[in-house]
C-alpha cells in the first residue's frame, strides 16, 4: 500500500485525511494525465471520420436526442458545480442533494446519447455509420463510467459523514463531468455539423 506524504497509509478512504499541498498537486497532476488519456481515443475516432467518410453527414441521423443530451449534460455539470460549492462550505447535505440531481440528469444524458447511436436508422456498414456508431458508443461508455464516479463520490460522502477532512473527490468528479461535457460538445458538433 502506498503512503501519502502526510504519513497516512489509508488510501482506501482518502477523504478522511487532510491533504498537504504536495498531495493535492499530485492528485491534480494525476487527474490531468487521466483526462488527457481519455481524450486520445475520442480524438482518434473523430479524425477517423474524416478519413473514412469525409465531410458527409447522413440525413438519417436524429438530432433531437443529441441536442437534449447537451442541455441535460449542462444541468448535470451545474449540479456537480453546486456540489463543489457545498463542499467548500462543508455542507454535506448540499453535496448529497446536488449529486442526486446530477445522477438523475447524467443517467438521462446516457440514454439520450444512446438513442441516435443505437436506434437503427443508420447503416452500420456505411462510411458514416462506421464512424458515427463507435464514436457515440465510446462517449456513452465514458459517460456511464463518469456516472459511476458520481455515484461513488455521493456514496462516499454519505457514508463518511462528519469524518471527511477533504473534498478532493467532489472537486475531481466535477472536473471530470465538465471534461465529458466538452468531449460531448466537440463530438456532437463534429458528427452533426462539420
Amino acid at each position: 500500500m502506498a503512503a501519502s506524504s502526510n504519513g497516512n497509509n489509508d488510501v482506501l478512504y482518502p477523504m478522511q485525511h487532510s491533504l498537504s499541498k504536495s498531495d493535492l498537486f499530485k492528485l491534480k497532476g494525476g487527474l490531468t494525465l487521466f483526462l488527457m488519456g481519455l481524450a486520445v481515443p475520442i480524438l482518434l475516432l473523430l479524425e477517423m471520420r474524416y478519413i473514412v467518410a469525409g465531410g458527409y453527414i447522413s440525413p438519417h441521423v436524429t438530432q433531437w436526442p443529441a441536442i437534449a443530451a447537451t442541455v441535460v449534460l449542462i444541468l448535470t455539470g451545474v449540479f456537480t458545480m453546486a456540489g463543489s460549492r457545498s463542499a467548500k462550505s462543508g455542507n454535506q447535505k448540499g453535496i448529497l442533494s446536488n449529486y442526486n440531481w446530477a445522477l438523475l440528469f447524467g443517467l438521462v444524458a446516457i440514454i439520450l446519447i444512446g438513442i441516435p447511436a443505437f436506434n437503427g436508422t443508420l447503416d452500420p456498414v456505411s462510411h458514416y455509420g462506421e464512424t458515427f456508431i463507435p464514436t457515440m458508443g465510446t462517449i456513452d461508455v465514458y459517460l456511464f463510467f463518469t456516472w459511476i464516479g458520481l455515484l461513488a463520490t455521493r456514496s462516499r460522502v454519505k457514508r463518511l459523514g462528519s469524518k471527511i477532512e477533504n473534498y478532493w473527490g467532489v472537486y475531481a468528479t466535477n472536473i471530470v463531468v465538465w471534461f465529458m461535457f466538452v468531449c460531448w460538445v466537440v463530438t456532437f458538433l463534429q458528427l452533426y455539423y462539420l
